[in-house]
């Protein structure tokens, strides 16, 4: 299903692949096996997703899940419950990742939080501030190379 909407509050149930263009307005969706999501000053809930790809700007992402998630987001808080493989470019975000195997990626200015990780960290960035709670006995790499910030692994 292809979406695109502005100034509007869309409620959404399970889908098999959705592509949404979102500008000033909510959505809240259910489990989504492929997801492509555009969205800019609103917020967006979605369940679990098998693959998923995101540009979010100025808002709130909250998902379950993501098998595999590829995100590029500006001025957003972004919260992932469960997920293998994360992909980020992050620019000045507020990042709450549950569970996380494998994350990549380039983070500038905000805050990425693990709770726990299982395979793997490979981050840059600058001003970017990072906390992982647990690290799995299965991590095999942690690479982090960030200029200005706080970083605490145990």
């Amino acid at each position: 299903m292809d979406i695109e909407t502005r100034y509007a509050d869309i409620e959404l149930g399970d889908m098999a692949s959705l592509n949404l263009d979102i500008t000033n307005g909510n959505v809240e969706g259910g489990n989504v096996n492929e997801l492509k999501l555009r969205a800019r000053y609103g917020n967006a809930n979605f369940g679990n997703s098998k693959y998923a790809e995101v540009e979010f700007t100025n808002g709130r992402l909250t998902m379950a899940g993501a098998d595999e998630l590829d995100i590029d987001s500006k001025y957003a808080t972004i919260e992932i419950g469960s997920s293998k493989k994360i992909t980020m470019r992050s620019t000045n975000d507020e990042y709450e990742l549950e569970e996380v195997g494998s994350l990549s990626g380039r983070k500038n200015y905000g805050n990425l939080r693990i709770t726990k990780l299982n395979t793997s960290l490979e981050m840059d960035g600058t001003n970017a501030d990072i906390k992982v709670r647990n690290v799995s006995a299965s991590v095999d790499n942690i690479t982090i190379d960030n200029k200005y910030a706080d970083i605490r692994i145990p």
